[in-house]
């Protein structure tokens, strides 16, 4: 791209920076002193004081070796236009570099012509301004057009089309779809520069309804035929291997796939390099990279955009979770709707007292705390409400601490009763009346928000403190399910059967059945939480190890918690109580997989 081809008009610059006008010219170039400029004079004029000649060029309209007022101003007219076209040279040049650099000569060619003819047809007064404005809506429509020849830019207008195809997914989605069908585009068009925009559409048609295994999958299959084609790998096939290996990763991300290999990201040319050195040993290199390939995802574009959009939110969620503080989550006063609470404004003391003796006491007082823990549950809502609300502003899902929240909610319940009642000792009085317990409402709604607060926070920290722990604080008992068995196979709740002793000797084993199938619930949970503890501490998921463990640390619980106890009793002879102590059983279980596991862990970083 030559810019001086834009150099049409000349200046009519000094040499000493000053502009000449036409009394300049006058002063100093006419020589005979008869009022005129000769077209000699003045160029004789221009080359003593170096001016651009090339402002002379069809200055003199009539030809009559003299150049008028008016041929001046015309002069003077087309230097400045040439002012306009140095300006728009460093444009030019910053425009038309990288992919547009192949039509720098011609932009440069197309605004010669069109220069020319602009100024050769132009008539009115204000060429300056008019030349400017013209020059600008010429240039936008000649480098729109070229644009539009580029890779980028058949990429955009093949995008473009498709756009419907995708424009009812969410923005996330469709964005991220739309991005995948440009650089998908690109790489085609630049792969094959005679490709039209037509068959550029096509492409990406096919490639929006395809999965990246199959988008991928002529390539594999050449590459692996390559390879077997080399039949037993000797020392001299290395370099084949690695070079056959590269192309085919080549091919991979020009279609937009990106591999996981080692837990790096291949993307780029650098990463294949890196990849391909890391592998002295090219069985392992031709290994690593079909597992990849067999880890690639089957759903096509769209879905797969979906699904990434989840995990990505699950990660980002999983990351606030574990990076957040017990004092995250409080519930503030004004949180919660203190009017609605009966006697806390008024600080009202609630007392029940008694008349019917030491029976009827301890009764009072059982009702004085079911009353309290009634005020205190009424407000379950609102500060499960408070907890949301901060969890939804540190990026948190607003069921990931459920679990957590009930268990804190309830324990504080009792914990704040305790703290706030006072029962007071029997003392009869002459109308045989005593007093048995009260509490103040205010103390009591102030206790049990104080201690919620301090309770949840040293539960979320518990939680997040050791990341590389097996974490244990969030799993729900309720997940093992025991009210589906207390029907079906227990005849009490806990699993308690009464029978025969001999009976009862022969029902044992499917007491220990139904256990384990309660222990089984928890697997998927268990499952997680084994995976997540692998991740944070560097180690590969063995499923293997996880299952034998899991079967261990099962058949400890189970034997620990399914229980025959004999009832001795005069009118119920030679009998016997079977039943499962689900509460041994759950904390039996999840104690020894913890201690299991981690021991598994242990050992397997110290292999590292």
């Amino acid at each position: 791209m030559d810019l001086n081809n834009l150099n049409l008009f000349g200046s009519l610059t000094m040499s000493n920076g000053k502009k000449l006008s036409i009394e300049d010219a006058l002063s100093l170039g006419d020589i005979n002193k008869d009022g005129k400029l000769s077209t000699k004079e003045i160029e004789n004029l221009f080359k003593v004081n170096g001016v651009d000649t090339v402002t002379l060029n069809g200055v003199d309209k009539n030809q009559d070796g003299t150049i008028s007022n008016e041929e001046f101003k015309a002069m003077e007219d087309r230097a400045a236009v040439q002012e306009k076209l140095n300006a728009l040279k460093s444009i030019i040049a910053k425009d038309f570099t990288g992919e547009m650099a192949k039509f720098g000569n011609e932009i440069v060619n197309e605004l010669v012509e069109w220069t020319m003819a602009w100024v050769e047809l132009y008539n009115d007064d204000n060429i300056v301004e008019d030349f400017e404005k013209a020059l600008n809506v010429k240039y936008t429509e000649l480098k729109d057009a070229m644009e539009a020849k580029t890779p980028s830019g058949l990429a955009n207008a093949a995008v473009d089309e498709l756009y419907d195809k995708v424009k009812e997914e969410e923005k996330d989605i469709r964005n991220s779809v739309c991005n995948k069908l440009y650089n998908l585009a690109i790489n085609y068009a630049k792969n094959n520069p005679e490709a039209t925009l037509e068959e550029i559409i096509t492409y990406l048609e096919e490639a929006l309804e395809t999965s990246e295994k199959d988008l991928v999958e002529k390539d594999r299959v050449n590459w692996e035929k390559s390879i077997e084609a080399l039949g037993w790998l000797s020392s001299s096939d290395i370099s084949k291997v690695k070079k056959l290996t590269t192309e085919l990763l080549e091919a991979v991300i020009s279609k937009g796939v990106i591999l996981n290999i080692d837990g790096k990201n291949i993307a780029t040319a650098q990463a294949i390099e890196k990849l391909i050195a890391s592998y002295p040993d090219v069985e392992d290199l031709i290994n690593a990279v079909k597992a990849a390939l067999d880890g690639l995802s089957e759903l096509n574009m769209v879905d797969k955009a979906k699904k990434d959009k989840v995990a990505a939110e699950e990660q980002k969620a999983k990351e606030a979770l574990d990076n957040m503080n017990g004092s995250d989550v409080q519930v503030g006063f004004a949180d919660i709707d203190l009017s609605a609470i009966d006697g806390y404004n008024s600080g009202k003391t609630v007392s029940y007292d008694i008349s019917d003796g030491y029976k009827g006491r301890h009764t009072r007082i059982s009702d004085c705390k079911q009353d309290a823990r009634n005020r205190l549950n009424n407000l379950k809502e609102q500060f499960y409400a408070a907890v949301k609300a901060d969890l939804e502003k540190l990026g948190i899902p607003t069921d990931s601490l459920d679990v957590v929240f009930e268990d804190v909610f309830a324990s504080t319940v009792e914990q704040t009763i305790s703290q706030s009642l006072t029962i007071k000792d029997k003392k009869w009085d002459r109308d045989n009346c005593f007093d048995a317990a009260s509490f103040n409402v205010k103390e009591l709604v102030n206790n049990f928000v104080t201690n919620f607060n301090t309770n949840i926070a040293a539960k979320i920290d518990a939680i997040t403190e050791f990341k590389t722990d097996l974490d244990l604080q969030d799993i729900d008992p309720a997940q093992m399910k025991a009210e589906e068995y207390t029907t079906s196979v227990l005849s009490e709740p806990l699993g308690t059967k009464k029978k025969r002793k001999n009976w009862a000797e022969g029902e044992l084993p499917a007491m220990a059945d139904t256990a384990a199938k309660m222990i089984d619930n928890l697997k998927d949970t268990m499952l997680a939480k084994a995976k997540a503890m692998c991740e944070a501490n560097g180690i590969e998921f063995n499923s293997e190890a996880f299952n034998e463990i899991f079967v261990k640390a099962r058949t400890s619980a189970v034997s620990a918690s399914v229980h025959s106890v004999e009832i001795d009793r005069a009118w119920k002879r030679d009998q016997q109580q079977v039943y499962i102590d689900t509460t041994q059983l759950f904390n039996t279980f999840t104690t020894n997989f913890k201690e299991q596991y981690t021991a598994w862990v242990e050992g397997q970083k110290a292999k590292k």
